[in-house]
This record gives C-alpha cells, sequence and structure tokens, in this order.
C-alpha cells in the first residue's frame, strides 16, 4: 500500500527492463530487497509547457533585478516542473542564477523582487516581512 503512484503491473514491467535497479544492476521480481541495497528508478517525464512569452525587465541594480512574471511559470521547481520555472529559465538567460524575495502562484502574473546575493535575498526579504515593503495585488 505504499507505493500507490504505479500498478503493480508498472513495477513488474520496470523491472524486468531494467528501469528500476538494485545497486545499479538489473534484478529479477523475485529479488529480495536487503538492509542497505540502492533502488534506483528511472523514468522520462515531460514537464507541462509554460508561454513563450519573454521575462521583462522592470528594474535592476547591483543588487536585485525585479521582473514581470506572466502568469502560468511557477517561481521554483516543484511538483511537475523543474526546468520550466522562472527561477530556472531566468538563470539560463542571464548565465546567472538569482535568489527569491518573495513567490507568486504559478498562475498570478506580477512583479517579483529576486536578488543577485543570499546577502541582498535575505535584507529585502527582512524588508518585506517587516511590512517596510507591500505586495499590491491590483482589482
Amino acid at each position: 500500500k505504499e507505493f500507490l503512484a504505479y500498478s503493480k503491473s508498472y513495477f513488474k514491467a520496470a523491472i524486468e527492463s531494467g528501469r528500476i535497479t538494485v545497486n545499479d544492476k538489473k534484478v529479477s521480481c523475485s529479488y529480495e530487497i536487503r538492509n542497505g541495497d540502492r533502488i534506483k528508478h528511472t523514468t522520462h517525464r515531460h514537464e507541462p509547457p509554460v508561454t513563450s512569452d519573454p521575462v521583462l525587465v522592470a528594474h535592476e541594480n547591483d543588487e536585485l533585478v525585479v521582473v514581470s512574471k506572466p502568469s502560468g511559470i511557477p517561481m521554483h521547481p516543484s511538483g511537475r516542473y523543474r526546468h520550466n520555472t522562472l527561477l530556472y529559465i531566468l538563470a539560463k538567460e542571464r548565465s546567472k542564477g538569482f535568489f527569491m524575495v518573495h513567490r507568486l502562484d504559478r498562475l498570478t502574473s506580477g512583479l517579483v523582487i529576486l536578488c543577485k546575493t543570499s546577502e541582498a535575498a535575505g535584507k529585502y526579504s527582512k524588508l518585506i516581512r517587516d511590512h517596510h515593503v507591500t505586495k499590491v495585488y491590483p482589482p
């Protein structure tokens, strides 16, 4: 009852085809798992597509960049999204990573503050947390 994401027949086929291995070796379905065994399950996933609209920069200085996040793009890797995220797209476009100060839900569009260093992200996060900066959601 622990592995309900896939059916028993899926696991059987995955073991027989070598998509599930134990200690990097193909095993039979009758193999009994032992303490210390390392189980590896190789899958191929397709991420849901996101908009191809460019991420527009509204402001940039030495510490931060403010971008207009389009609706439909998650901020960071989670769930079904690994590469189709705002942070990944910007890192690829600009050849550098950013640190989140706050987030918007995947379906929400709006301005997002991203920092160039973890120290700057901490500073701006504190400003938001201490209510020196407020978020505004237009009707």
